[in-house]
């Protein structure tokens, strides 16, 4: 069953297993985890690893976190560019980006280079997305004999944000259409009765 939102903790917490490249200080030999074995470790020598094994070497000064190619200012400008060109579609982000980023920006900022620009870029993307968002919705909502939606990339966060008002719009225009569906039948049967009355 579609669960009805998640936490951000939660969301956070299923985004630190995707990948992220880090350059190790130490040497290892691989390690076996549930999503895969990973290794081996060697000093300055680039690897990838889930986000969380990798917060949890930054933690202890094992690493250095190598940000996501997405994460440059300048591209994340394009991006805003792009939203404001393209009114009625969503760029492509990674499906976890917020979560990401608030991750990185928390538990290794000394690892992002132009942070301020970044974090400022993120945010300006934010707001253009969600304003684009409910445009969208309010576009396709508006039409009363469809009970289908398509927002084709929209981010992990985004989707939270609004799924309590969509679940809640769709189980409403979903019982007027099954209310809808029978009306016809009882004029029907009202109009058979009646005929029948003055025939008699």
């Amino acid at each position: 069953m579609w669960r009805e939102s998640f936490s951000v903790q939660e969301l956070e917490f299923i985004a630190e297993n995707n990948p992220i490249e880090i350059i190790p200080f130490f040497r290892s030999e691989k390690i076996n985890l549930i999503s895969g074995q990973f290794g081996d470790f060697k000093p300055n020598k680039p690897i990838h690893v889930p986000l969380w094994v990798a917060i949890q070497y930054k933690r202890n000064k094992k690493c250095r976190i190598i940000p996501p190619i997405w994460m440059d200012s300048q591209l994340l400008k394009e991006k805003f560019e792009l939203e404001k060109t393209n009114e009625n579609i969503l760029q492509e982000l990674p499906y976890y980006f917020y979560e990401i980023c608030q991750i990185l920006f928390n538990k290794a900022e000394d690892d992002i280079s132009d942070l301020k620009l970044i974090k400022s870029a993120v945010e300006d993307l934010s707001a253009i997305r969600n304003a684009k968002i409910n445009k969208l919705l309010e576009n396709q909502l508006t039409d009363d004999s469809s009970i289908y939606l398509s927002l084709n990339n929209i981010c992990a966060r985004e989707l939270e944000l609004v799924k309590p008002f969509l679940c809640e719009t769709f189980k409403n225009k979903l019982e007027i259409k099954n209310t809808n569906k029978f009306l016809p039948n009882v004029s029907q049967t009202q109009n058979t009765f009646l005929d029948n009355l003055s025939q008699n």
